[in-house]
């Protein structure tokens, strides 16, 4: 493929439904080829797809749809009223996996910004699998009903207002759907919202335990609250993923620039007279997304340094300040359920550590101190570390730098004169890469002030989509220098971690994708640990082989059990005993495969993947032999 190719090149054809496969599952076509080209194409190819985020994925209703517009205008209204009156009310944002771990980056940002104007903290979070399950994978937990609509109780005790958003990308997590039925059972207390990017048509139609319906049914209830505005669905389709089912990649980035924008103008449209509609500030990000990409032969070397450490079986370690540590320590724990990785494949550390970044407790170690103690004095030649951020490289253990380690630095500068002095701070020859994105323009903004005149027009025009918000009725031209000053500051943060996001998703993909780990576009080393991936594992088989459904679960299940004939109890077992197997397998989805394309025993197609565990080689070769 050509890996510079527009993503609007496939046009209306690429948002056509295929059949009833949700488009977060689909393949897209701008990355058919992905497993094939250079790392800097990986970047570009990422590239393409997530421009998909912003323009629109064929004729679907998208980010700047007046519909999509006209529902975040509304959910903000909701959560501006809860900010109004924090002690009576909470905004509470749930998800599993990723969309729980963004649930609390929002909720720990805003409630910080809520700190600094003097004012009650009013954003909560809550995660599938507890606090563990923000920097490890417990993908189990998003399958229990129950569970979720337990904790959704016990967050909200004492409060008589508040606004629920349910994060699930795919319509599917059981665990949000728990919530969703527990906040339509109460709608004078709970106003839900539901946040995720496929059709509703395409909502889970398999029934959940201990719900007794399914997550389709829950959204055509939502659907009917909806009509009286009591609850609202906030699903943008923006497209598939570039490595098909990731949802930690466009679906995470969207969730992230949605919850953002809600709680930004939630939390200031009722007593700022800044101009920031939804439009407005997706542009900033859309910045954010092209200066990032314009560094796509960097992000290329970035990834190809990992994959070096990978292939080599040593590390790669994220080392980042505040925000920007966490997201290294997230999509590090992501690779593991996406790829099959190993816990120590890839690691973050943050500098102080979490405790001092207003989490609940959890038990792994991922301070910089413990980076110094653990990881320091074991480091070789093959492993890979990458310091993001000045602030971080101001605090980095100097013994580092002696190391034999490689080394690569990358900053976000936010502001003129810190681009100007930074090469002066900056000893090249301590790194192998030095990326600097400017994201000044991105983070530069000249609309934060506009004439009471547009404040006037834009009252006028708040349903025409241009605006986003109503405007206060009270708003006037000036504002405090103080807030000002914070706002801009929440602003330019919010531009960092999106760069952040991107970079590091893009570091540890182009890694797996060059060590074999993704088939065509199909991530087919996906670890099956919740009813979600298991599906997902099935459709990957299914598609690859171009076989029947059933025989593509009998071959996954073959594949779980390590048999050529599954017994009774093993076919009639219900799922999840089957992703309580496969969690103790390795290499459960290639060797479904390789059986299914090669028609060998099960034992034959783990051996083949033992001494190759490039999956296309291994068809490759065998292909040839079989030819020979």
């Amino acid at each position: 493929m050509d890996c510079a190719q527009d993503s609007r090149q496939s046009g209306t054809e690429s948002g056509t439904v295929v059949g009833e496969v949700p488009v977060t599952e689909l393949s897209n076509p701008l990355s058919i080829d992905i497993d094939t080209v250079s790392p800097e194409c990986i970047a570009k190819t990422l590239h393409a797809c997530d421009k998909e985020i912003f323009e629109g994925w064929g004729t679907s209703a998208g980010f700047h749809d007046t519909s999509i517009i006209d529902t975040i205008n509304k959910v903000v209204t909701a959560i501006s009223d809860v900010v109004q009156t924090p002690s009576k009310g909470c905004v509470v944002i749930s998800g599993c996996g990723t969309s729980g771990r963004l649930a609390y980056l929002t909720s720990r940002r805003f409630n910080k910004f809520l700190r600094s104007q003097g004012k009650e903290e009013c954003f909560k979070y809550i995660i599938s699998g507890d606090n563990d399950a923000l920097y490890s994978s417990v993908e189990l937990a998003e399958d229990d009903p129950r569970e979720g609509a337990k904790r959704l109780k016990e967050v909200v005790e004492g409060k008589a207002r508040v606004v629920f958003i349910g994060v699930t990308c795919g319509l599917s997590a059981p665990f949000v759907a728990g919530q969703l039925d527990m906040c339509l059972s109460d709608l004078d207390t709970f106003t839900p919202v539901l946040l995720g990017f496929n059709h509703t048509r395409q909502a889970r139609k398999t029934e959940m335990k201990h719900l007794n319906k399914t997550f389709h049914e829950v959204v055509k209830e939502m659907r009917k609250a909806e009509q009286e505005e009591k609850a609202f669905i906030l699903n943008p389709i923006v497209g598939p993923e570039p490595v098909a089912g990731s949802s930690r990649m466009k679906s995470g980035t969207t969730t992230k620039i949605l919850l953002e924008i809600l709680s930004f103008l939630g939390i200031t449209h009722l007593e700022s007279p800044l101009c920031l509609g939804a439009p407005r500030l997706v542009q900033m990000y859309q910045d954010v997304c092209e200066t990032v990409y314009r560094q796509a032969e960097s992000l290329g070397s970035l990834a190809f340094m990992a994959k070096e450490s990978l292939r080599n079986h040593r590390h790669l370690y994220y080392l980042g300040c505040g925000a920007l540590g966490l997201l290294g320590i997230i999509d590090a724990s992501e690779c593991r359920p996406t790829y099959g990785a190993s816990f120590d494949d890839i690691r973050g550390f943050v500098y102080g550590g979490i405790d001092g970044l207003d989490s609940r407790p959890i038990s792994s170690a991922l301070s910089t101190d413990d980076f110094d103690k653990e990881i320091i004095p074991k480091l070789d030649a093959n492993d890979t570390v990458i310091i993001f951020g000045e602030e971080m490289l101001q605090r980095v253990n100097q013994r580092l730098f002696s190391c034999p380690c490689k080394r690569a630095f990358v900053t976000f500068i936010t502001d003129k004169e810190t681009s100007s002095t930074l090469r002066d701070k900056v000893n090249n020859s301590n790194f192998d890469l030095v990326i600097t994105m400017d994201i000044c323009s991105a983070s530069d903004f000249p609309w934060l002030h506009e004439p009471q005149e547009t404040l006037n027009k834009q009252r006028d025009r708040k349903s025409s989509g241009e605006m986003s918000l109503p405007v206060p009725p009270n708003a006037q031209t000036q504002t405090s220098e103080n807030t000002e000053i914070q706002l801009k500051s929440l602003l330019t943060q919010l531009a960092r971690e999106a760069a952040m996001k991107w970079t590091v998703n893009s570091t540890s993909t182009g890694a797996y994708i060059q060590l074999g780990k993704v088939y065509r576009n199909l991530m087919v080393d996906v670890r099956v640990s919740n009813a979600k991936l298991f599906y997902r594992a099935c459709g990957i088989v299914k598609d690859i082989c171009n076989i029947e459904e059933a025989d593509s679960r009998s071959l996954l299940l073959r594949s779980i059990y390590g048999t050529d004939i599954l017994s009774d109890a093993q076919t009639s077992s219900n799922t999840v005993n089957h992703i309580i197997a496969a969690s103790e397998t390795d290499k459960v989805v290639p060797t479904a495969i390789v059986m299914g394309l090669c028609h060998c025993p099960v034992q034959q197609a783990r051996s083949l993947l033992d001494t190759q565990p490039n999956l296309s080689a291994v068809l490759k070769d065998f292909q040839s032999q079989t030819l020979s």
